[in-house]
């Protein structure tokens, strides 16, 4: 995981980076080949997806990242534009950490209305 992380620009490993780079390793190994399958977390990190990445990435690496079939599909994908106020209308009446807490932990103690966040029922 070391050597992926430094190929990656040394994202922190803390969720969601853990698992990214974890699952990258995987496939690492039981391809015998490196990069050989790329998730589409690893192909929207290294496109900046989600957030700029702390190092720069190895230029071979993201050359291979990008270059794969499935890169295509996210080469137009940006990162939704959303604001506080747009946030705010999903579950009015409270701060904006308890709203934030409930969005960030639906599942737990705040509850919030999956529904309102995702678009099901």
């Amino acid at each position: 995981m070391s050597q992926i992380r430094k190929e990656l620009g040394y994202p922190v490993i803390t969720t969601p980076y853990s698992q990214i780079v974890g699952a990258q390793a995987v496939f690492n190994i039981t391809t015998g080949e490196r990069y050989k399958i790329v998730s589409d977390e690893v192909i929207k990190y290294a496109l900046g997806y989600f957030g700029k990445a702390e190092g720069p990435l190895d230029q071979n690496v993201l050359d291979k990242i990008l270059g794969s079939p499935k890169a295509k599909n996210f080469s137009n994908l940006k990162p939704a534009d959303l604001t506080i106020d747009d946030l705010r209308k999903i579950e009015t009446g409270i701060s904006d950490e308890q709203l934030l807490l409930r969005i960030a932990n639906p599942e737990g103690e705040f509850k919030a209305k999956p529904h309102a966040l995702y678009g099901t029922k």
